[in-house]
């Protein structure tokens, strides 16, 4: 992993105390934006706890003894809200997720790696889109899976992926080229991306509430499901 290169501010005291004067705060707020978007980059994070802010080096500079507010922190992820780079998990907005692309971006940047490998009409599992050795050298690599699902979604929204949803495994089904199974998704431009992700639902009602990508091809629903330690998901 890169090691982050601190800008300048962050070695000067008051940039760890919101400032008074309009101008100077407004500089301030951007250079803080930034440098959260950056260290959440280079480290490959993606959740802020507001309530455990002052262990992470971001915003604890140590060697200055200085820590930014709890409440500083939390108007700067609301500002990052504004450009699409954050959005609070909870209500009381304790926890925040970060990123340094917007989820447009992340959809498409992921949709274009698609285009250019020919997995267009293919499935792929989370793993293979985060840790897969395929993708190593792609910005989304090691990408929170949270993040992943979100920015999936824009493609969904856009029809250019699918997600289905399996009871508590992450995988994919596994196709022989001239299979009915293939021809249906190779003919479908909705599946360009078929991806299961964990939702705790039974098995049966899960198949059922996704009958409808099933119902023109031959498959029993009443086969076994197998897993291996990949997470990958066999039908057989």
């Amino acid at each position: 992993m890169a090691e982050i290169e601190w800008p300048w501010q962050y070695s000067f005291p008051p940039f760890f105390t919101l400032q008074p004067h309009a101008d100077t705060k407004a500089k301030q707020l951007a250079a803080w934006k930034s440098l959260v978007l950056e260290y959440y980059r280079i480290t490959k994070q993606a959740i802020v706890d507001i309530r455990e802010v002052h262990s992470s080096p971001l915003f604890n500079n140590s060697a200055i003894n200085r820590k930014l507010p709890s409440e500083v922190v939390l108007i700067i992820l609301e500002e990052l809200s504004k450009t699409g780079n954050a959005m609070p998990l909870d209500k009381t907005k304790q926890r925040w997720l970060v990123y340094w692309h917007t989820l447009e971006e992340w959809g498409d940047i992921i949709y274009n790696w698609v285009q250019e490998t020919g997995h267009v009409g293919s499935v792929c599992t989370f793993y293979e889109l985060t840790q897969g050795e395929d993708i190593v050298d792609q910005e989304f690599y090691k990408l929170d899976t949270e993040v992943l699902i979100r920015s999936l979604r824009t493609l969904e929204y856009a029809k250019k992926a699918e997600l289905i949803m399996f009871d508590d495994n992450q995988g994919k089904i596994h196709m022989q080229k001239d299979s009915m199974l293939s021809n249906y998704f190779s003919n479908n431009e909705k599946c360009l991306i078929i991806i299961f992700i964990i939702l705790k639902l039974p098995i049966p009602y899960v198949f059922k509430k996704n009958k409808n990508y099933l119902k023109d091809i031959n498959v029993n629903l009443q086969q076994p499901i197998y897993g291996n330690n990949k997470g990958d998901v066999f039908c057989g």
